[in-house]
């Protein structure tokens, strides 16, 4: 009877001990593809390398993708983003993780606090700004015909003096497939003659990079610095006769009042409200997803700026592995279908223009967002017809529509 009793007591422990490992197993699953660079060597796929390494980092699950460029997919469809109860650990602005060389050196000692304290290092509460919800000038607006958008696009881009495309050099090397695990292009895509940075609103944007924390599951705030730096990138692009041109034609339909003023609101609106991405977390907005780029759990979502792109391969961030596709638009601009792996992580395709200026990008994804919501916008650049796809996002409490992401098709 003793002997029988051990026996099954040895039974027993062996089968709680493989319940166990089952358990763990279906809590963790390793990762079959890439996984974040980590300190955390027990799980490294929870802790992104540049995160605090002494937490664990938790990701937002998310729905299925939608299609390769995983943009909509990393919406939470316009569900609150009031943040939650959920307190994930601090994370690191851009300026340390992303662009170590446009840190800022000022009173903040050069780094963005912890995105979690509600006052900077110099004991400044941070702010809490919200820009006003985009309002219609009139609600009598003008059917806009593809021909109109098509011709105004072109305009604009004749008009378009801050375009440095002739001072850019493009090395595709291979053609490579969205699947594609391999590296086709072992050089970098992008060679920029530093004059090129040079341009008064390509300055101006490059400065907003140490704004933002990448991970969108971070809680992000704005403090006045930020704010002020945001306003300045508008009023250098609003400063152009790209942008003029713009608010004429949108004024002119019934999208926009015809006032620099309202006009500049507006787009502080679409694209720098901040919302969420998922879990509630207030960790996102039009501007970074577009202009920079995400980090999502396993997923790089947006990042559809040249400049962007071409600090990131300097910094040996960004590993171009190759192109899906590229149309030439004249002497002055690209048109690419890329992929690439950036933070460790790869995303299968992404789209870019190629020398264009930050306000010719930023009038042709606005003119997009307001005429065609939610589906393909038709322009033409250089003689090459393409298209820009937009995705709204209702903000909560009748707060308004803003950009959840644009981008080109072709």
């Amino acid at each position: 009877m003793a002997e029988m009793k051990g026996t099954m007591k040895l039974i027993v422990m062996c089968a709680f001990v493989t319940w166990a490992a089952r358990g763990v197993e279906g809590l963790d699953p390793q990762p079959q593809g890439n996984v974040w660079k980590s300190g955390n060597t027990s799980r490294p796929w929870q802790n992104p390398g540049w995160a605090s390494s002494t937490q664990t980092y938790n990701p937002v699950t998310q729905p299925p993708s939608k299609d390769q460029n995983s943009e909509w997919p990393s919406l939470s469809g316009g569900r609150q983003e009031v943040q939650q109860n959920r307190q994930p650990s601090s994370g690191v602005s851009y300026s340390r993780t992303v662009s170590p060389t446009n840190q800022r050196t000022g009173s903040t000692g050069g780094l963005r606090p912890s995105s979690q304290r509600p006052y900077n290092q110099n004991g400044q509460q941070r702010s809490t700004y919200k820009p006003p919800s985009p309002v219609s000038a009139s609600h009598n607006r003008t059917r806009t015909t593809d021909q109109e958008l098509t011709t105004l696009s072109e305009k604009l881009f004749d008009e378009d003096v801050n375009n440095v495309g002739q001072n850019i050099r493009l090395n595709y090397q291979s053609r490579t497939q969205s699947n594609s695990l391999k590296d086709a292009a072992p050089e970098p895509l992008l060679t920029v003659d530093p004059v090129a940075l040079d341009s008064p609103t390509i300055k101006a944007l490059r400065q907003l990079y140490d704004n933002y924390i990448a991970d969108s599951s971070f809680v992000e705030s704005i403090t006045s610095t930020e704010r002020q730096e945001e306003s300045d990138f508008l009023d250098k692009i609003l400063d152009t006769r790209v942008m003029a041109d713009t608010m004429e034609f949108l004024a002119d339909k019934g999208y926009v009042q015809r006032n620099k003023k309202a006009f500049k609101e507006l787009l502080n609106s679409i694209w720098f409200t901040m919302y969420s991405r998922g879990g509630g977390i207030i960790g996102s907005s039009a501007f970074e997803h577009v202009f920079l780029g995400e980090l999502k759990k396993d997923e790089v979502s947006g990042l559809h700026n040249w400049v962007y792109f071409a600090n990131e391969e300097e910094n040996h961030r960004a590993d171009y592995m190759g192109y899906l596709k590229k149309l030439d638009l004249g002497k002055k601009s690209n048109l690419l279908k890329v992929h690439f792996r950036w933070s460790n992580i790869i995303k299968n395709s992404g789209s870019m223009f190629v020398g264009t200026s930050p306000e010719m990008e930023i009038a042709l994804y606005t003119i997009c967002f307001l005429t065609r919501p939610d589906d393909r916008c038709p322009l033409s650049l250089g003689g090459k017809t393409f298209g820009i796809q937009t995705y709204t996002y209702r903000l909560n409490r009748n707060r308004g529509v803003v950009i959840g992401s644009a981008y080109p098709v072709f």
